[in-house]
């Protein structure tokens, strides 16, 4: 029981509804996992759902709320990030503000805490340009091109700690001169100036491109990939990049520890996006060509595959053009059309890709109510938010899920029960959500 669509209930809506009580000047979205939050350019914040570890930043824990609440205290916000349980801000003049929970030490407050129920500052040397949120870590880039990072960054397989918690912001070591940063599931990826990337964290799967199985917690370059990149994407235990003469690379997962060519893309391909276990990219026409899994029917090529099958050359999504931005979503991935429409596909089993039915699609669907005017899109484990150009909310998905309704005992932290979950066989969600997590992408 959430409200995270912030319509005054916790029913799931296979439709969209207005976020209620919300000013009608809104300018940026962002979706955690169960919570959902909003901001104006320059002015504050206001959040609503998930409220257990102080996600929604007014004060309060072990609760939820279905409506919007003022987030305590901020003001001048530039951009607004959400991780699995903790929401990050990037304030006019540089500063890092963090609420929600910090056990790995994802607000940079410089302490571990069960619940941060008011945001913290992250003192950054000569403030920050830009921010991304993993599962459980924060990472920014300062004004002068280095990179600060905080939180703890886990083996989402084995359910081990890589790596001990940094209560307070820590410089990667070495990098200078980063312009763009994304953060995966446990492993983040920088951009340099000159087109080249840099990536630290988990490596199980070839993560990191460096033709090594190790994690590292210092940068390493990825092989053959010194310059000549204009875009990075990091996924769920993969990465993409999306080079300057239109070609595409990915490595890790199934494509191993260094870089692999993408075959059957076009060449003009203008952007690209990494979801768990897929990847998407936008060609200049508006179509849309995916690859990965295809369990869901998240590739959108009409048919539905059996898990563990991988699409290694991508498909075309099928009855889509003309489209101006695509993100991969967790597994309901969407596309902003030409018009300022919404279509989604993949798994519905929420109702989050707003067709009023809770089945799976393997092509394309309409959101109900949404064939125009939508600016930005951000999407929790199984919700979804739109921003439209009135400057209003409307979300749609999973507003109950009952394996939560019980909020935790003041003092308890809950790393057990995500070891024994893991033990289980249980994953944490795999977020793709707004700010710098992926706001949909722009021609």
């Amino acid at each position: 029981m959430h409200g995270q669509l912030g319509d005054g209930t916790t029913q799931t809506r296979i439709s969209p509804v207005t976020v209620v009580e919300l000013p009608a000047n809104m300018t940026g979205i962002a979706a955690g996992s169960f919570h959902s939050c909003a901001f104006i350019a320059s002015g504050g914040a206001w959040c609503w759902g998930n409220n257990f570890h102080g996600s929604l930043g007014n004060n309060e824990i072990n609760t939820y709320r279905t409506k919007p609440v003022v987030v305590t205290g901020l003001t001048g916000i530039t951009a607004l990030t959400a991780g699995l349980e903790h929401t990050c801000v990037l304030t006019v003049g540089g500063s890092v503000m963090c609420w929600g929970r910090d056990l790995e030490g994802q607000l940079g407050a410089g302490r571990l805490l069960w619940s941060g129920t008011a945001q913290y500052g992250a003192p950054l040397p000569g403030g920050a340009r830009a921010i991304t949120t993993g599962l459980q870590h924060t990472c920014a880039v300062t004004a002068d091109g280095r990179v600060m990072c905080w939180g703890t960054e886990y083996d989402k397989n084995l359910c081990d700690v890589l790596f001990l918690s940094r209560g307070a912001p820590t410089a990667v070591a070495s990098l200078t001169g980063i312009t763009a940063l994304d953060a995966g599931a446990g492993h983040t990826c920088a951009l340099t100036a000159t087109g080249g990337v840099f990536c630290w964290g988990e490596n199980y799967f070839g993560d990191l491109g460096n033709a090594t199985a190790g994690q590292r917690s210092d940068p390493v370059p990825v092989t053959n990939l010194s310059s000549g990149v204009q875009t990075i994407a990091a996924g769920g235990q993969h990465t993409c990049a999306l080079k300057q003469n239109g070609e595409v690379v990915c490595w890790g997962a199934r494509w191993g520890a260094m870089p692999t060519v993408i075959a059957g893309l076009p060449r003009d391909v203008r952007a690209i996006d990494a979801g768990f276990e897929h990847t998407y990219a936008l060609a200049a026409d508006g179509s849309v060509r995916c690859w990965g899994k295809n369990g869901s029917g998240q590739l959108g090529n009409g048919a539905f595959a059996p898990y563990y099958e991988i699409y290694e050359t991508p498909v075309v999504v099928n009855g889509l053009s003309g489209a101006r931005a695509v993100a991969a979503g967790g597994e309901h991935p969407y596309a902003i059309t030409a018009a300022g429409g919404v279509v989604c596909w993949g798994n519905n089993s929420s109702g989050q890709l707003g067709d009023g039915t809770t089945a799976n699609r393997a092509t394309p669907v309409a959101v109900q109510g949404l064939s125009e005017g939508v600016v930005t899109l951000a999407a929790g484990s199984r919700h979804t938010c739109a921003l439209t150009v009135d400057q209003r909310v409307k979300c749609w998905g999973e507003g109950f899920n009952a394996q939560n309704t019980a909020a935790p005992a003041a003092g308890d932290d809950r790393r057990h029960q995500w070891a024994s979950r893991c033990a289980d066989g249980w994953r944490r969600p795999y977020l793709r959500s707004a700010g710098q997590w992926r706001d949909g992408l722009l021609r």
